[in-house]
């Protein structure tokens, strides 16, 4: 039998919910570590539909400025490094911006040394 090589890329902590919108991070690595780490952040409607016309910004702690997560093509997905640390570090904030409204969805990790 053959099968297809591939990396598992689980998520690394549970989808959270905003307006009609299912919100996924995954990382690379997976599972994170502390350092710079890559996130793609997923929007899904309920009923399938990529989260492509959504802002999304991303920081590791209050003290930093927002960064802007670039879209990969009009997919909903959205991609930004960004540095974790045990303590603070360790929670990726995500500010979604839709239609005038605006909010900030918490995902915390377990870093492994």
């Amino acid at each position: 039998m053959l099968s297809a090589c591939s990396v598992d890329h689980a998520q690394d902590t549970p989808p959270q919910v905003w307006q009609d919108m299912e919100v996924r991070v995954e990382t690379r690595p997976s599972p994170p570590h502390p350092g710079m780490t890559e996130f793609l952040v997923m929007l899904t409607s309920k009923t399938g539909r990529p989260g492509d016309d959504y802002m999304v910004s991303v920081r590791t702690s209050d003290q930093d400025a927002w960064k802007w997560a670039v879209q990969d093509g009009r997919m909903g997905i959205f991609r930004r490094a960004a540095e974790l640390a045990p303590g603070e570090r360790s929670v990726l904030q995500i500010q979604l911006r839709h239609k005038g409204e605006e909010s900030v969805l918490r995902f915390p990790f377990n870093l492994k040394p």
